[in-house]
């Protein structure tokens, strides 16, 4: 196994996405196959979820699946409580449900958006869905901005795992010479990169193009199965919602956030 990968958070609240985020957060645990610490946070007590019985279905299925499981649960607002988790023990992968909402700083996901910017390891955002999580196709877009490829070298310890094709995304808002041999230069740069790793990979580049509406575009034409998107990218243009923000309030594909602070990969890509 990866050493990248030692120890699982998987965060459910009391909402009614908690059932999709215990089904998908546990399939991948097994794959991986490495500890996990379930967090069950209760936010208002109006969810529709009951959490003594999601508890049992956690124990049970680690018994079946011979996991190391530990279970906590705690009340309060998903951002502290998630925070001072991280804060008490190093995860390599946080797992959840980013609830679609208002966006903004005081909307759902502008403070979501927060969140994924100060844990320090990547977190997997699933979708309100039964469908089966798969990495068969992964999709990484490289925008203009310095720190666009700290999303490689976690896609690739995952591409390695689950032998995924990567579809690099070099795409951009913004025109003119500069910009354009800089997005070209980065998928060079990762195309050589996945070259040597042996890995498959195709290669894309849109220039000048509405981000979000590209990005989501993209994944459909080519039914990518997990999308990576790091946490800091290029200006989306005054008072706009950050990019990532964008995309996890209108895409069913799985995301997963990379903050570039994330010391495991800092300087990791290989350039």
């Amino acid at each position: 196994m990866s050493q990248m990968f030692e120890e699982i958070l998987l965060v459910c609240d009391d909402q009614y996405t908690c059932e999709y985020t215990l089904k998908q957060g546990c399939d991948l645990i097994s794959k991986l196959n490495v500890p996990a610490t379930v967090l069950f946070i209760q936010t208002d007590g109006k969810g529709g979820v009951n959490l003594s019985e999601a508890k049992a279905y956690i124990d049970n299925y680690a018994t079946t699946k011979r996991l190391s499981i530990t279970i906590e649960q705690q009340a309060g607002d998903m951002n502290d409580v998630v925070l001072k988790a991280c804060a008490a023990k190093q995860y390599s992968l946080i797992i959840m449900n980013i609830r679609t909402g208002s966006s903004g700083i005081l909307g759902t996901r502008g403070k979501m958006l927060l969140l994924l910017q100060e844990v320090n390891c990547p977190v997997l955002n699933l979708p309100s869905t039964s469908e089966p999580l798969n990495f068969k196709h992964i999709m990484l877009p490289l925008l203009d901005h310095r720190t666009t490829r700290q999303t490689v070298p976690f896609c690739t310890e995952i591409a390695k795992l689950f032998g995924s094709t990567i579809h690099i995304y070099g795409v951009t808002a913004y025109k003119g010479d500069e910009t354009t041999n800089r997005i070209k230069s980065y998928v060079r740069q990762t195309e050589r990169f996945f070259a040597q790793k042996g890995l498959k990979y195709t290669s894309s580049i849109d220039i000048g193009v509405k981000v979000k509406k590209s990005c989501i575009a993209y994944s459909n034409v080519n039914a990518i199965s997990v999308m990576f998107f790091s946490t800091h990218s290029e200006d989306p243009g005054f008072l706009k919602p950050a990019y990532l923000e964008q995309i996890l309030g209108d895409t069913e594909v799985p995301v997963i956030s990379v903050n570039p602070k994330d010391t495991r990969i800092a300087g990791a890509a290989g350039y």
